[in-house]
């Protein structure tokens, strides 16, 4: 592996805090969350820091991850970078998981079975979370279009010229596959680092399951 900037945009509940852990640790590189420092920041700011960022030295260790896909605009300014994408085939499950974490009391849950590298208590909130009955708005979907799928698909659409890949969940889940960009193959997600929830909580928790799924069904959104 030679010393390319490696950038990885990430969509919300896409299995992307494991394929941060497994980059760096495989090629010991450090990782960066890059709109990380301007959190307290609404997301136009944000952006405008991203944006704003001047590459530095360091860089080349390290892995630059962000949820923010509008800084593939600012990509101009990193010299013949590797540019990776994760994402999910499956835009109805991701879009159930992504308001499920909405309805609790963090804004993100990094489902891990070892505690230690995970955000304390996350775990234990989702296990909490698991006991709710939930009604899913149709406001809930159409922000989820606007501020996941719509960024995403339009933004990653100008990496074309650039040394590109995505990665998806359902890949990681099944194992065996690649990262052809980095020269990594033959991986399988570690089965003691995540948790596996099964599918059908969802459909447990959820009171208008179907009623959601035919929103995807019936506007054909998909990867």
């Amino acid at each position: 592996m030679n010393s390319r900037i490696i950038w990885l945009f990430k969509e919300y509940r896409s299995g992307s805090s494991w394929l941060c852990n497994y980059i760096c640790k495989t090629l010991n590189i450090n990782y960066l969350f890059v709109e990380g420092e301007y959190q307290h920041l609404k997301k136009s700011d944000r952006i405008i820091n991203i944006l704003n960022r001047t590459p530095v030295e360091s860089d080349s260790k390290t892995l630059l991850h962000t949820h923010l896909f509008e800084g593939i605009t600012s990509l101009k300014k990193y010299e013949d970078p590797i540019v990776l994408r994760c994402s999910r085939k499956d835009k109805f499950q991701q879009f159930l998981s992504w308001y499920a974490v909405k309805q609790s009391d963090w804004t993100f849950f990094h489902l891990v079975k070892d505690e230690s590298v995970a955000n304390h208590g996350e775990s234990a909130q989702f296990r909490k979370l698991l006991e709710k009955r939930i009604v899913v708005p149709k406001s809930a979907y159409h922000d989820f279009i606007r501020s996941v799928i719509i960024p995403s698909n339009k933004y990653w659409s100008l990496v074309k010229n650039l040394t590109n890949e995505t990665i998806y969940y359902e890949d990681m889940l099944r194992g065996d596959f690649s990262i052809h960009t980095l020269g990594l193959h033959n991986i399988s997600m570690d089965e003691n680092f995540y948790i596996k929830n099964p599918e059908s909580y969802k459909n447990e928790i959820f009171i208008n399951y179907e009623e959601v799924k035919s929103w995807f069904d019936n506007t054909g959104v998909v990867e």
